[in-house]
């Protein structure tokens, strides 16, 4: 009973030692911390339009849109 009690314990700690390298791994790769990426504007319904989805709006206030992404993400 001991000896698999012993082997699980190694077990675990192998899987965590492996899980621990690949996240320090992956966050080396992109240069990149592993934070939540909120982008500026979201798609939504134009004002008027309720079911067509083609205006870009700010996420901080969502009354400011406009009919191009670039111009949204430049100006939010």
């Amino acid at each position: 009973m001991k000896s698999t009690q012993i082997t699980l314990v190694c077990i675990i700690l192998l899987c965590l030692f492996s899980l621990h390298q690949c996240g320090r791994m992956e966050s080396r790769d992109t240069g990149k911390s592993s934070k939540i990426y909120i982008p500026k504007c979201f798609k939504s319904n134009c004002h008027g339009f309720p079911l067509v989805k083609n205006c870009w709006c700010c996420v901080n206030d969502e009354d400011i849109c406009w009919q191009d992404k670039e111009i949204c993400m430049r100006l939010c």
